[in-house]
C-alpha cells in the first residue's frame, strides 16, 4: 500500500503559558523603514514646534507663496481661498498631525489611521510642487499600508482590498496624466503630476496583487461544482 502525501498546512503558533512570543519575521524586516519613517515626522513636527514664526501662520504663509508657482494648476485657487485664509489653524493642525504619526510610527498604535493621515498630508504636499521627501513617504506609507492589509503588525485577521479601491486608484493616476509638464529623466523627480500618477500606479498595482494572491486557483472543480450545485437549488 503507497502511503498517502502528507499535505502541509501553516498552522497559527501557540506559545506556552510565560513564553514571549516572537516576532513575526516581517515585522522585524520592516522595522527600519517604519522606524525611520517615525523619525521623519518627528523631526517635521518638532521643527515646527521651536519656530516662532510657524505658530503665527508666517511660515506656512511663505511656503504657500513659495510653492504657488510649482503646484499644479488646480492648487493655486485652493492656496488663495482655502489655505491662506486659515494659515493659522492649519499650521496647527499640520504640526500636531506630523507628532500624532510619529507617535504611532514609532509605537505602532493606530497604525492604520495614522499612516492614510500621513498619505494625506504627503499627497497635498506633492500637489503643492514640494516632491521631496514626500515621494519617498509615500512609497514607505504604503508599503507598511500593505502590510497591515496581509496580516504584519499583530493583526490577526487579512483585509483583502475591494475592485472599487483598486479602480479609484488608476482613476487617480489617470486624472493627474493632463498635468505632466516633463519627461525628461533629470526633471520628472520635481514633477508633481508625474510623481503622483507613479505613486498612485503602483498602490494599485500592489493592490491588485494582493487581491489575487487571496483567489484560490488550487481547487477549480470544487468551485464548480458548488456553482453547478447552487443553480440546480
Amino acid at each position: 500500500m503507497s502511503a498517502q502525501p502528507q499535505v502541509l498546512t501553516e498552522r497559527p503558533t501557540h506559545h506556552p503559558a510565560g513564553e514571549p512570543a516572537r516576532l513575526a519575521a516581517m515585522t522585524i524586516v520592516l522595522f527600519p523603514v517604519r522606524f525611520f519613517l517615525g523619525l521623519g515626522w518627528m523631526r517635521a513636527g518638532t521643527e515646527k514646534l521651536i519656530s516662532s514664526d510657524w505658530w503665527t501662520g508666517v511660515s506656512l504663509d511663505g511656503f504657500l507663496v513659495a510653492q504657488r508657482e510649482l503646484a499644479l494648476p488646480f492648487m493655486p485657487w485652493l492656496i488663495d481661498h482655502e489655505f491662506a485664509p486659515l494659515a493659522l489653524p492649519i499650521a496647527f493642525v499640520v504640526m500636531v498631525s506630523q507628532f500624532a504619526i510619529a507617535f504611532a510610527l514609532l509605537t505602532t498604535r493606530l497604525l492604520r489611521p495614522a499612516l492614510w493621515a500621513a498619505v494625506t498630508l504627503n499627497c497635498v504636499f506633492v500637489a503643492m510642487g514640494a516632491v521631496s521627501p514626500s515621494v519617498f513617504y509615500l512609497v514607505i506609507e504604503l508599503t507598511l499600508l500593505a502590510a497591515l492589509a496581509n496580516g504584519v503588525f499583530g493583526e490577526e485577521q487579512r483585509r483583502p482590498p475591494k475592485p472599487w479601491s483598486i479602480g479609484a486608484k488608476l482613476g487617480a493616476a489617470v486624472a493627474c496624466l493632463p498635468y505632466i509638464e516633463t519627461l525628461q529623466p533629470a526633471e520628472v523627480i520635481d514633477d508633481p503630476a508625474i510623481i503622483l500618477a507613479t505613486v498612485a500606479t503602483i498602490a494599485a498595482a500592489t493592490e491588485a496583487l494582493a487581491l489575487i494572491g487571496n483567489v484560490d486557483f488550487t481547487r477549480p472543480r470544487e468551485t464548480l461544482t458548488r456553482f453547478h450545485s447552487s443553480r440546480r437549488e
